[in-house]
Formats: structure tokens, C-alpha cells, sequence
């Protein structure tokens, strides 16, 4: 679960922070759910973790501007802690 990861990494909830601080900003936060935001924090962590907030945001930048989100799907698996783009 969300809880259980950031109990477990100490960059999760900051970056979490991080990324609703930044869709904040660009004036999306009407438009993306904090649930998703959450949901693409943990696809980083569990398909390209990083040990810095800051690497880890930048990752979920690069997330956005490779892959269009509006025809993808974005698998997390909790159990295994696995992720894929379908």
C-alpha cells in the first residue's frame, strides 16, 4: 500500500510532497487527483527508485513527457512491488 512504502522509504513522502507542490504551481491541481499523484510516486519507486527526492521528482518528470498518460496504463503491483506500462 501507499502507507507501507512510505513508511519504508524515507524520499517517498517528500517527493510526494514535492510533486503536489509543483502540480500547485502549474495550476493542475483541479485537474490531477493527490490519489494519482501518489499512484506515480510509487510507479517510480517500484519500477526506478532513487534515493533522493530530487532524483526521484525528475524521474517523474520524465515520466510525463515520455509517456502520453491519456492511452497508456500504468500497472503498480503492491503484492510484488512491480510496475509496467501497458
Amino acid at each position: 500500500s501507499i502507507a507501507t512504502l512510505a513508511q519504508g522509504n524515507s524520499v517517498f513522502a517528500p517527493t510526494v510532497r514535492l510533486l503536489k507542490t509543483w502540480i500547485a504551481h502549474q495550476n493542475l491541481s483541479r485537474q490531477i487527483p493527490e490519489e494519482l499523484m501518489e499512484l506515480l510516486v510509487a510507479f517510480i519507486f517500484f519500477s526506478n527508485p532513487c534515493n533522493t527526492v530530487i532524483g526521484s521528482f525528475c524521474r517523474i518528470l520524465n515520466l510525463f513527457i515520455t509517456i502520453d498518460l491519456s492511452k497508456s496504463l500504468l500497472k503498480i503491483d503492491f503484492d510484488h512491488q512491480s510496475t509496467s506500462i501497458l
